[in-house]
């Protein structure tokens, strides 16, 4: 074994900063410091001919060194990490330059995609919908989709309720199109007799729904004689 080592200043000791460990299978050098080069942005590693197989890191790799987001008009890219989100699953994001030319995080898996429940320029009227959720149309207006690498989702809808109540939508998946479990969040009109569009909340995919499963919108209204006309319903993922 051959070794090059420092000395830790204030105890004494010795510690490796570059060991070759002849007996390790395969053959192997061990680095006990940062391994830096004698000058800035002037040596490769590693070239098209000799290659590295396989590369580990614990946490980040860096480009340009930067750790948080650059300011707008820098012109570099500067960061690959992995992240997770609370309650998420991990990620691959890099910093990317925006048109505008600020700088934002990209998610490289992340995918969004609508699935249209209800698509109806008259709309579809729920004479007294009633106050518990009900499907809104029946098994021709379910859907299919595979949720199996998504991690998002929340309902879009748009409608009128001229009674001036508010209403309300949500989306529920099944995996044996019996069984019907939450999806989404439940999204609230504003309770006037505006036509409106509303936005529900992002929320996490539910474990259970993450695979290629059906999917339906149901609805209520805050009393029971409401006769809300939902004109979109859509599922949206990423």
């Amino acid at each position: 074994m051959f070794a090059i080592k420092r000395r830790i200043l204030g105890s004494g000791s010795w510690a490796d900063i570059m060991k070759f460990d002849g007996a390790a299978s395969p053959v192997q050098w061990q680095f006990g410091a940062s391994f830096l080069p004698t000058q800035n942005n002037a040596f490769d590693f590693g070239n098209d001919q000799s290659r590295f197989r396989d590369v580990f890191f614990y946490r980040y790799l860096d480009i340009f060194g930067f750790v948080t987001l650059p300011p707008a008009g820098m012109g570099q890219r500067a960061k690959v990490t992995f992240s997770r989100p609370s309650g998420g699953s991990d990620y691959l994001v890099f910093c990317r330059r925006r048109i505008g030319g600020d700088y934002q995080w990209k998610n490289l898996g992340d995918s969004f995609e609508t699935v249209p429940i209800i698509k109806s320029v008259n709309g579809i009227i729920k004479a007294d919908i009633g106050t518990s959720p009900v499907e809104i149309l029946g098994l021709a207006h379910r859907s299919r989709v595979d949720l199996t690498y998504m991690d998002r989702c929340r309902v879009v809808f748009g409608g009128v309720n001229s009674e001036a109540a508010a209403f309300y939508s949500k989306i529920q998946y099944s995996t044996d199109g019996t069984d019907w479990y939450d999806l989404t969040s439940e999204a609230a009109s504003d309770g006037t007799a505006n036509e409106q569009l509303v936005v529900g909340s992002w929320g996490n995919v539910p474990t259970g729904a993450l695979g290629d499963v059906f999917v339906r919108a149901v609805g209520r209204a805050e009393n029971g004689t409401s006769d809300p006309t939902y004109k979109s319903i859509e599922l949206q993922v990423r």
